[in-house]
């Protein structure tokens, strides 16, 4: 059994036209039968929108991405470098930006970034013993007290930038 009234349309109305519904004179039962809405719910976008026009405000959902587009883009050219285990790739995120993410998230992010662009990633069908014998990296290798040849790898690492501005317009971050 459903609660409240049905609505009449398939689709959620948006609170602009309830207000302009509102500012043209029609009373509280006509935008009542009109948009399906409780009484209550009408009078809450009204009054939000009188005291301070948050019911205009399109409300967005999920959580903000950890990594900026520039963070992930040195991310990404640290994973170009040579095959990385998401292990590796989490503890570069964690030393480089302080940033704490799951595997899962890395492997999201690659993953989309692979949808958005085939031609950046990895191109060689690896052999299975050549990945399975590499070593991955270690605490000492990407650590902030690293060996001045570490670093360089890593600064040109970080100089690195493979996303094009096309790129980065289709890769959706919420963070803007």
């Amino acid at each position: 059994m459903t609660k409240g009234k049905l609505r009449t349309s398939s689709s959620k109305p948006d609170h602009y036209s309830i207000i302009e519904s509102h500012n043209n004179g029609h009373t509280m039962d006509e935008l009542c039968s009109k948009y399906g809405l409780k009484r209550s719910t009408i009078n809450r976008i009204i009054k939000n929108y009188e005291h301070s026009g948050l019911s205009l405000v399109i409300k967005t959902k999920g959580s903000k991405p950890k990594l900026t587009k520039d963070q992930f883009s040195k991310v990404f050219c640290y994973y170009n470098s040579s095959p990385r285990t998401l292990m590796d790739i989490q503890k570069f995120i964690y030393y480089m930006f302080g940033v704490t993410v799951s595997k899962n998230t890395v492997s999201n992010y690659l993953k989309r970034a692979r949808d958005l662009n085939p031609g950046l990633l990895f191109d060689i069908d690896y052999p299975n013993n050549y990945i399975k014998s590499q070593k991955p990296i270690s605490d000492e290798e990407i650590s902030p007290t690293q060996s001045t040849e570490t670093h360089d790898s890593i600064t040109s690492i970080m100089e690195c930038s493979l996303i094009t501005d096309d790129t980065e317009s289709e890769f959706s971050f919420n963070s803007e």
